[in-house]
């Protein structure tokens, strides 16, 4: 049985069919990149995954269980519910300018009420990721690299099972995006499953262990890596 499985999912806006049909599965400890052009869908099955949109149709099914079966209706309680289950690094990082980088990274789950200890796991997480002494820094006095580390971070210390990457090296020069695909391959350890969406061919072939190829909504190919790229 898959770890983490998705089934069926649409996404339309108006007449326009964003997401058509999509369905894949995850083994635990696996990485996945969507790949595709540029309009097929990739960062709205993303957002779809993480609810920020919420799905036409479709289910996910996770560890066994289904998590989510979309309804026409909700509450926003059970939407937040299912959401923890997922972490998500922005294309854009998406800090709060006004916090400091440990008030990025603890305030969703300080809000939350997750973890009890959760300012001892950000330190811990701030000290994997080589940003212990940014800790009391604004995001404007990091850099690129810097403020994608602690969007990550902030993306961990909610212990999600998946976590979803948007366009994790389209700001970053060649040597750094090698550094944040090893950082990515190292987070195995740290979430069961990883879902990535990229335009970089070079970065997906490093990076993955499943490719999903979309076109026009539709998953045009699902494939290993290596069955893939040869």
């Amino acid at each position: 049985m898959a770890y983490f499985e998705v089934r069926n999912i649409s996404k339309s806006f108006n007449e326009y069919k964003a997401v058509d049909d999509v369905s894949f599965m995850l083994e635990k400890g696996e990485i996945l990149s969507i790949i595709g052009p540029s309009g097929v869908g990739k960062t709205t099955l993303l957002r779809c995954l993480n609810l920020l949109e919420y799905p036409d149709k479709g289910e996910y099914i996770l560890n066994g269980e289904k998590i989510f079966e979309a309804t026409e209706e909700m509450p926003e309680n059970e939407i937040r519910s299912i959401r923890k289950h997922f972490g998500l690094v922005f294309q854009n990082f998406n800090l709060f300018p006004q916090y400091t980088v440990k008030e990025n990274v603890t305030l969703a789950a300080k809000l939350n009420n997750i973890d009890p200890d959760y300012r001892n796991k950000a330190d811990e997480l701030l000290k994997k990721l080589g940003l212990e002494d940014k800790a009391d820094a604004y995001p404007y006095t990091l850099s690129g690299g810097q403020q994608q580390r602690v969007a990550i971070a902030r993306a961990l210390e909610l212990n999600p099972e998946v976590i979803c990457f948007d366009e994790p090296t389209s700001a970053l020069d060649p040597e750094l995006a090698d550094n944040i695909c090893k950082l990515i391959r190292s987070l195995k350890k740290e979430v069961s499953a990883i879902i990535v969406v990229t335009h970089d061919m070079n970065f997906a072939k490093k990076v993955s262990d499943r490719i999903i190829c979309l076109k026009d909504g539709k998953v045009d190919r699902f494939d290993t890596v290596e069955n893939y790229f040869s």
